[in-house]
């Protein structure tokens, strides 16, 4: 329902430990590692591109080679391309093509220029070996002014204004000065404030995958007699290599894993955490919002928490139809493909509370390649209403339709696409349910919604403190409040873990926010009484107790970074700067 919101990225590491290995893989292991990133295609959907590195090439090969793509469909170029290099190829058993090292990235930009070569893996070529460079990230640093600075210094130069260039050459800065890995990782990681999961390494295979002391964005990886590989999700993982789901680890949050391929040594090792963190280690704050909308849903795990969080919400869903309900009057249905698992908790839970079968009905359908045009050509306000489909019952054949989606986060295709669709069957009462939350701030480690004046939730409370008499007192306190801190956090170096924007929603309930924004989403079209049904916070903690990180919903951001740019936006809102608050920082 969202394709307005865009998903940080995708990375794949694939080393290959054995001959053993090769013959495990029954096919040419670039293929496999192609599974790999096919499997999370889902995280990536505007660019990918490949390193293929054999440390041990003789000369008279070459070190690397690279594919990329700018494309919406970028793995089936890659495939593509691959095939038309193997195909002028007449040995493959020393050239880079056959491994045993590969480094794959998938491309979801949040912001910045489209162009090929923006796509990662980030190359850094050197005639000498130990100097060629290779990153991929999923990413967003809160803070990328002193990379910058730190390249200034070291007399580097990136040679684009993108953030993981920026990265990439800061890193690479590092490990000329330190002429260690591991060392190089360690210094610069103290500059490092957001979620972040990164992997490369050098040309002479000196492979490394390290993630954020809070564990925002997630890495796992698999260490056996033949493989060492790394992925975003587990079920890439799983679908390109034969191992069992138990032999797969997370990347520990604050560490990074440093591989040898000429040594075959893997070293575990504690980077530094930047100076404002106040605990030590940092408490773990894995993002929630990746298990409710845009992880794989056939992990396990997932799919158990994406059913919890459709239970919880089953007994709201009945107190609002009421106990009573004709179940040949209520239909169930759901939005889009990844809320499956959680309809089917919350019909199941219903059905089981109640003791009636209810109706479910697949009611929307996405038209992708249409939706495809829609981002490409810039005309979304013409063709949003018809991303969906819906199934043409006959209206007013269902009194009341309860549909669940992930999330509610800018309400724009909600209100533009999804309730224009649904007027025409002309239903009484139209239950609109959320497995998450409300979306109340920005996030600023990776997913597009940065600024708070797109969301919806904001944007209810802001119109209810306008109708109010103290309203506008309480917009300037604040607004004065997040002027001091900046003060306080960028001149005099203090931090703080306070938002003071979460003012803005004290004085209000959650209820009286979800009827606000109810009638804020409603088309004039809808003759129907819209109800919004949101998550609770508790609910949410109950059905994902392992992922603590909720400061989309709560404001806790966990990381001084994070909250510097929210008093920032706040400021920024009530100065009228529409802009991403990081985008100054660059």
């Amino acid at each position: 329902m969202k394709p307005e919101l865009k998903h940080h990225c995708g990375i794949a590491l694939l080393v290959l430990r054995s001959n053993n290995a090769y013959s495990k893989l029954n096919a040419l292991p670039i293929f496999r590692f192609i599974i790999m990133l096919e499997k999370q295609r889902n995280r990536g959907q505007d660019g990918g591109g490949i390193v293929a590195l054999n440390p041990q090439a003789p000369p008279s090969v070459p070190l690397y080679r690279s594919w990329k793509s700018l494309n919406e469909d970028p793995v089936s170029e890659l495939i593509s391309r691959v095939s038309e290099s193997i195909n002028r190829l007449t040995h493959l058993s020393a050239d880079p093509i056959n491994g045993p090292v590969f480094i794959g990235h998938l491309r979801y930009g949040t912001y910045g220029d489209y162009a090929p070569e923006l796509c990662q893996p980030v190359i850094i070529s050197s005639p000498d070996p130990r100097r060629t460079f290779f990153f991929a990230g999923n990413f967003n640093l809160t803070s990328i002014l002193p990379l910058v600075n730190l390249l200034r210094r070291s007399g580097l130069r990136a040679p684009y204004n993108s953030d993981s260039h920026i990265v990439a050459y800061s890193l690479y800065s590092e490990l000329e000065e330190k002429k260690d890995i591991a060392e190089a990782l360690k210094n610069i990681s103290t500059l490092w404030d957001g979620g972040w999961a990164f992997t490369g390494g050098t040309g002479i295979g000196e492979i490394f995958v390290c993630r954020d002391f809070w564990g925002i964005r997630p890495a796992y990886y698999v260490f056996n007699n033949d493989f060492f590989a790394v992925a975003s999700e587990r079920p890439a993982l799983l679908s390109a290599l034969p191992i069992g789901i138990e032999e797969i680890n997370e990347v520990p949050p604050g560490k990074a894993l440093i591989y040898s391929y000429l040594q075959d040594r893997l070293e575990i090792v504690q980077l530094k955490t930047p100076p404002l963190i106040t605990h030590s280690p940092p408490e773990k704050k894995a993002c929630s919002f990746e298990r409710i909308y845009f992880s794989r849903g056939s992990d396990p795990d997932i799919y158990r928490e994406r059913y919890r969080l459709g239970a919880e919400l089953a007994m709201p869903v009945i107190n609002t139809i009421g106990k009573d309900f004709d179940p040949e009057e209520v239909a169930f249905s759901y939005v889009p493909n990844t809320a499956e698992v959680a309809f089917i908790g919350l019909t199941d839970t219903v059905e089981k509370l109640t003791g009636k079968r209810v109706k479910r009905v697949k009611l929307l359908f996405k038209d992708t390649k249409l939706r495809t045009f829609i981002a490409r050509e810039g005309v979304r306000q013409t063709l949003v209403s018809h991303v969906y489909d819906i199934t043409w019952f006959r209206p007013g054949y269902f009194k009341t339709l309860v549909i669940i989606d992930d999330s509610i986060v800018r309400g724009t295709t909600l209100k533009e696409s999804i309730l224009k669709i649904l007027a025409k069957l002309q239903f009484e009462e139209i239950i609109f349910v959320s497995s998450a939350p409300q979306i109340r701030f920005p996030d600023f480690y990776g997913i597009d919604m940065s600024k708070l004046q797109e969301l919806v939730a904001f944007q209810a409370a802001i119109t209810k403190l306008k109708e109010s008499s103290w309203g506008k007192e309480l917009i300037e306190e604040t607004f004065e409040k997040c002027k001091e801190y900046l003060t306080e956090f960028d001149i005099n170096g203090k931090y703080e873990p306070v938002n003071h924007v979460k003012n803005i929603y004290g004085r209000f309930t959650a209820e009286e926010i979800s009827e606000l924004i109810a009638e804020l989403v409603t088309p004039p079209e809808l003759n129907s009484r819209l109800k919004i049904i949101y998550q609770s916070i508790e609910g949410l903690h109950r059905a994902i107790p392992e992922h603590k990180g909720d400061w989309y919903f709560t404001g806790d951001y966990p990381t001084p970074g994070g909250m510097r740019l929210i008093h920032k936006n706040f400021i920024d809102f009530v100065e009228h700067k529409n802009k991403r608050p990081y985008e100054l920082e660059v």
